[in-house]
């Protein structure tokens, strides 16, 4: 059977949650916080158009406001308006050039919109700020291994992992790229940390199951794609991974182990 193409699915398609509230990663709270703290709570119940119209005004009432530029350009963000996000974080980043957060999500969207050493530049920015976020090694490296930069993707995973070691991403982005070094064992191993440290993670145990179709382990990719698909029945290639798993156990029937 031809094993299937790794689902790449990276933390700079969504937005993480922040430790402490954004105010307190910057300057004294603008004029608007009232009005930034109640979009930001309309957008944590997905009422984003809500949220959206709110922080307009805030920007338009307060718009030497970094917040109120950051939290549009997040809302929009989530809204899949990637091009206008940007333009609130450059806006948000020209205010208040120092504050990390910013750096991290100029970096997102950039990456969004494909223009990964734009983004690469803005991650190191963050980096520079905050030597010690280990979302943004993480997104760092996923920008190294789009554009094909194996040894920093590895190199920025691995100072992820060593500044969280429980970061299950990290581990499953390790894995990925090693694997396309073809350094299968150390692929595995970083594929079954990410499954020790989140049992609940569907991605590793289908990149497991593509490794173990190389080796022609068939009984091995039936157990990783059935895992998988208890863990993501819904996933968009769900189809695909069933027929993957006929295939498999076909082959498996067809070439069984030796005693």
């Amino acid at each position: 059977m031809t094993p299937r193409m790794p689902r790449l699915v990276f933390l700079w398609l969504g937005l993480t949650a922040l430790a402490v509230p954004l105010w307190a990663q910057g300057p004294t709270p603008c004029s608007s916080q009232s009005n930034i703290d109640h979009a930001k709570a309309l957008a944590s119940e997905n009422k984003l158009s809500d949220a959206t119209k709110i922080l307009y005004g805030a920007v338009e009432t307060d718009p030497n406001c970094a917040l109120a530029h950051l939290e549009l350009g997040n809302v929009l963000y989530r809204r899949d308006q990637v091009g206008d996000a940007l333009i609130e974080f450059q806006k948000a980043a020209r205010l208040d050039p120092k504050m990390e957060e910013i750096h991290h999500r100029l970096g997102n969207a950039l990456a969004r919109l494909s223009r990964y050493s734009d983004a690469i530049n803005e991650y190191t920015a963050a980096l520079a700020l905050n030597p010690h976020a280990a979302d943004v090694e993480n997104d760092l490296g996923i920008a190294y291994a789009i554009k094909n930069s194996s040894a920093e993707a590895k190199e920025h995973f691995r100072k992820a992992i060593q500044l969280k070691p429980d970061f299950a991403m990290a581990h499953n982005n390790l894995g990925l790229v090693l694997k396309d070094d073809r350094n299968y064992p150390e692929a595995i191993a970083e594929f079954q940390k990410a499954i020790s440290v989140d049992p609940k993670y569907p991605d590793p145990h289908e990149n497991l199951g593509n490794i173990y179709a190389i080796q022609k382990r068939y009984a091995d990719v039936v157990r990783e794609y059935e895992e998988y698909l208890k863990l993501a029945p819904q996933a968009e290639d769900a189809g695909s991974i069933r027929r993957a798993i006929i295939s498999a156990k076909s082959a498996r029937n067809e070439n069984p182990p030796e005693r």
